[in-house]
Parts: structure tokens; C-alpha cells; sequence
């Protein structure tokens, strides 16, 4: 979608690219979909809050109008100060007045709630993530659950038609038992049950348990901080020397929603892979294939501190890379996030921990467009040519040549490879999408 091609001599794309999209493989893999589908999630919550807030701040300034205007219409001015004016309202009036007054409230009170009802719903996500993780690895892993201690009655086993029916059961009832406890004690029973260790250097492990600590005090506190929210966060290292004291009211600014949103997107793919690649280790080349993809889209999204979160785990943390390709797609993905977060020396250092000699062309070019070494790049594309493994809607779509279709070493190099100039391609390519778009609207 988004070639240069006429509409019905587009060329196929290949299932892989050098950068890392999903390919279908990834994608059928059920815990690949399922961080798919949480990373997805996560960030149409973190794209929702803003335009949801805009919404209510225009029904509170709406209702405040409405209400200042009934005051000056229906009310009797008694007192007026810099900073407020005291009415009288007639009894007739009372109702009304009350009515208008509540709705002003109400909207005021809304613009509080939502942050914090958006935040409880990432832990809720999180919660639902691990549930499903959970589910399959056992599916996958049965001797997992006969390790477990819980016992069944005699007449819970009647009850049962088969025994996948009582080992369906027993699972059900032991990720409930897990759900219960709070997130500390979830880790420990994992680190403890699939023995990985699970928060060595999981630096950002203080700021995921105040996280869900603070959701614990806006689900059953109203947000009013208690002793055990101080006991929990101290015991885990939290950082509450500016922190709150007990007694105060937490609320949700928006810096501290994105924290929470790129925090629990963190902790829930890296623990993903960890426990994938330990309960299945046959699975680890499409687990690599899954996490390069989850980077690139972050990438796409512009969410590059997040990629090079989860891609720098990849490269460092992540000893087994059965593909060589697959991971160099994981390395490429990790400069190119530094480099659009400006952090150019971080990606050079990320392309100089490897060697790229005996690479493909298609990796030359990448790596050379990361060094900003244009003149190379452009004789790269010419060797690749038309029909060669970079297909044309990659030169026009992808961010890694954000800057380098602005030059005219690419301009040069895409009309000799393409035999037209790229404004062209980029246009019809745009038409192409919209048409598209509007075929599926019909």
C-alpha cells in the first residue's frame, strides 16, 4: 500500500525487511500477538488521554460560562473582590441555580478522575497481559502446572468431563491466586516458580511498584496516600525524599501519566520475553523477529526512548540470538531510536559495537545512512537497483531515511534506480493510500 506503482502492477513486498516490521510469523505467534495487542493497547491509551481531557475542559469551561452568565442574568450582585463575586439567588431561582452549580463541579471533578482512571486502566492492561502470558505458557508447558500444590476435592474431580477440563480449571485458579497478590509478590512467585530472575537490573523497577502501589490508593483510598503505600515504596527503593507524606492527595499530571505509560509498556515486554524465551526456548529466533518489530513500530510512532529501552535490553541483556539477521535488525533499530531522540554519539556507539563488514547491502545502506555517509548510501541504492531487496515504498516510507530523502545524493540515486523523480512516486503513493482508505470507509 504506498508504492509508486500503478494499482495493479504493485510489486509484492517481501515478508522481511531490513528494519524489522512484523512479518506475518511474528504475528501468529500467540505471545508475539499478545504483546502486539498490549503494546497497541498501551498506546492508544497514552494517545486517548490528552484528546479526552481537551474534551472535558471544554464542558468545564462550557458549564462555567453557562453558569456565570445565569448568575448575572437571575442573581443579585452582593460583593465583588479581585478574585471573586458573591451573589444572592432568588428562591425561584434556587433549583436551577443548584443544578447549573453541580454541572460545574462535575465537570471539575471529571478533569481530576480521568488522569487517574487512565492510569488505573494501564495497570489493569498490564494485569490482563500477564494473565494471558501466563495461560499459554502453561497450555505450552503442562508439567508447569503439576508442579503446583493446590489440591482438587473429590467432587471438584467428578465435576470434570475430561482431565484437560480439571487442568484448565486448576490453571484458571492458580493465575487468579496470582492476580490477588500484589505486584512484589508477583514477581517473587515468578522469579520463584519459572526460576529467572526477573528485577536484578530492571532499573525501572521502584518507579513500576509506586506506580501500582499509587493505582491500589485511586481504586480503594480516592488517592489519599496511606502508611502501607509508604512502606511499599521504601522497601523498594522509591525515591520519597520531595515525595508525598501520609495524608496527602496523589493526582495524575500529565508528565506522570507518560512516565506511567512508557513504564508499564517497559516492564510488561521486557517480562514477556524474558519468561518466552525461558519456557520456550525453540521459540527464541521468532521471539527476536517479535521484539526487533515491536521497536521498529515504537519507532514509527515516534516513541524512541521506549525503543531503545526495549531494543538496548535486546542487545545487551538477551544472550541468545539464534539469527544473526534478526538480531542485526535489533542493533539497527536501537541506533536509529537514539539517533531521532538526539543522541547521535549513542547510535554511532551502537553501529561501532558491531562489525559490519560482511553485512549485506541492504544493511550497508542502513548503517551507512545512520552515519549520515550520504555519498555511500546513494552508491548503495544504485547497486541494489530496482528489483533488488529495497522496494520502493521503503525508500519513501521508512524512518530511517527521514533526513536522507531531503538530499540530493537520494534524489539522484532514486530517479537513476527508478527511472523517475521521487516527488512523483511520493504523490501517486499518497493517492494511492487515500484511495484505499476510502474504498474501506465505503
Amino acid at each position: 500500500m504506498g508504492s509508486g506503482r500503478r494499482k495493479n502492477e504493485r510489486k509484492k513486498e517481501p515478508e522481511r525487511t531490513a528494519l524489522g516490521e512484523s512479518s506475518l510469523k511474528s504475528e501468529a505467534h500467540p505471545v508475539g500477538a499478545a504483546i502486539d495487542r498490549f503494546v497497541s493497547e498501551l498506546c492508544g491509551l497514552s494517545r486517548t488521554l490528552p484528546l479526552a481531557l481537551v474534551l472535558v475542559a471544554a464542558l468545564h469551561q462550557n458549564e462555567s460560562n453557562e453558569y456565570n452568565r445565569f448568575l448575572v442574568a437571575h442573581g443579585e450582585l452582593v460583593e465583588k473582590t479581585d478574585k471573586k463575586a458573591t451573589y444572592n439567588v432568588a428562591a425561584r431561582d434556587s433549583e436551577q441555580f443548584r443544578r447549573r452549580m453541580k454541572a460545574v463541579i462535575g465537570a471539575r471533578t471529571t478533569l481530576s478522575i480521568l488522569p487517574r482512571t487512565f492510569v488505573a486502566a494501564l495497570v489493569s492492561q498490564y494485569d490482563c497481559f500477564l494473565s494471558k502470558l501466563l495461560r499459554h505458557f502453561f497450555e505450552e508447558r503442562p508439567e508447569l502446572i503439576a508442579s503446583t500444590d493446590r489440591q482438587l476435592s473429590y467432587s471438584q474431580l467428578k465435576s470434570f468431563e475430561s482431565i484437560d477440563a480439571a487442568t484448565a480449571f486448576v490453571v484458571e485458579k492458580e493465575i487468579e491466586s496470582l492476580l490477588r497478590k500484589s505486584h512484589s509478590e508477583q514477581f517473587k512467585w515468578l522469579e520463584s516458580r519459572f526460576g529467572v530472575t526477573l528485577t536484578k537490573h530492571l532499573t525501572i523497577w521502584p518507579t513500576f511498584i509506586e506506580l501500582t502501589e499509587r493505582r491500589n490508593l485511586f481504586a480503594h483510598c480516592g488517592g489519599v496516600v496511606s502508611s502501607q503505600y509508604l512502606d511499599v515504596c521504601r522497601q523498594h527503593g522509591v525515591d520519597l525524599t520531595d515525595g508525598p507524606a501520609l495524608g496527602d492527595q496523589l493526582e495524575v499530571s500529565q508528565d506522570y501519566f507518560e512516565q506511567s505509560f512508557r513504564t508499564i509498556l517497559e516492564v510488561g515486554v521486557k517480562l514477556a520475553h524474558v519468561l518466552w524465551r525461558k519456557l520456550c526456548p525453540l521459540d527464541v529466533a521468532a521471539a527476536d523477529e517479535g521484539l526487533g518489530g515491536t521497536g521498529y513500530d515504537l519507532i514509527v510512532q515516534e516513541q524512541y526512548d521506549l525503543a531503545v529501552a526495549l531494543l538496548g535490553f535486546g542487545e545487551t541483556e538477551l544472550k541468545t540470538h539464534p539469527s544473526e539477521e534478526e538480531f542485526r535488525r535489533i542493533v539497527v533499530n536501537l541506533a536509529q531510536a537514539h539517533k531521532w531522540a538526539g543522541r547521535n554519539e549513542d547510535c554511532l556507539a551502537a553501529l561501532a559495537r558491531h562489525d559490519w563488514s560482511a553485512v549485506n547491502r541492504v544493511f550497508k545502506l542502513v548503517v551507512a545512512v545512520l552515519r549520515d555517509e550520504y555519498d555511500e548510501a546513494g552508491n548503495l541504492m544504485r547497486q541494489l537497483g530496482k528489483d533488488g531487496d529495497m522496494m520502493e515504498s521503503s525508500y519513501a516510507h521508512w524512518p530511517l531515511f527521514r533526513e536522507f530523502r531531503e538530499t540530493e545524493q537520494f534524489l539522484s540515486a532514486y530517479e537513476d534506480v527508478f527511472g523517475t523523480p521521487f516527488q512523483e512516486v511520493a504523490e501517486e503513493a499518497s493517492e494511492l493510500v487515500l484511495s484505499e482508505t476510502n474504498d474501506v470507509s465505503a
